[in-house]
């Protein structure tokens, strides 16, 4: 008799996983994201064009890189072009585009591939600001929240 229940239990934890598995692959579940990082962005200021490196910790990717390049206009010192890459501890990529105005995740690897999803611009924290003409290196916090569909 135990070893019966022992082969239920063992059947039902089973079961429960090749649920969740076939629910991240065949219907994408959206689950809130936010992460918290320190950002180190360079800006050549004669053609706004930029790169940057975040250390992050982000939920459903914990620890972090963000790589990142994109443009500025410089008048408004709105940005007009990203393309980033989240790279989680284990190797998992997201790889975010600015489309219409919306930083959007648009692929991924491993068991974030096919992610879709929607990320705010981000809180900048305790900015601060050095220009090496025509190079200007900015350091901050970011904090980011959306929705991650995966």
């Amino acid at each position: 008799m135990n070893l019966n229940k022992t082969f239920r239990l063992i059947a039902l934890g089973a079961c429960l996983l090749g649920l969740s598995a076939l629910a991240s692959q065949k219907n994408p579940v959206a689950r809130p994201y936010k992460d918290y990082g320190q950002a180190i962005l360079v800006v050549n200021l004669q053609t706004g064009y930029f790169e940057g490196t975040i250390l992050t910790h982000g939920t459903h990717i914990g620890l972090a890189t963000i790589t990142m390049v994109g443009h500025m206009d410089l008048e408004t010192s709105t940005v007009d072009e990203i393309e980033a890459t989240v790279t989680a501890a284990n190797g998992d990529q997201l790889f975010i585009e600015l489309i219409d105005g919306v930083n959007k995740i648009v692929d991924g690897t491993g068991r974030f591939e096919g992610a879709t999803g929607e990320l705010s611009s981000g809180e900048f924290i305790d900015l601060q600001a050095t220009t090496d003409y025509p190079y200007m290196t900015m350091t901050y916090g970011i904090k980011t929240e959306g929705t991650l569909i995966y």
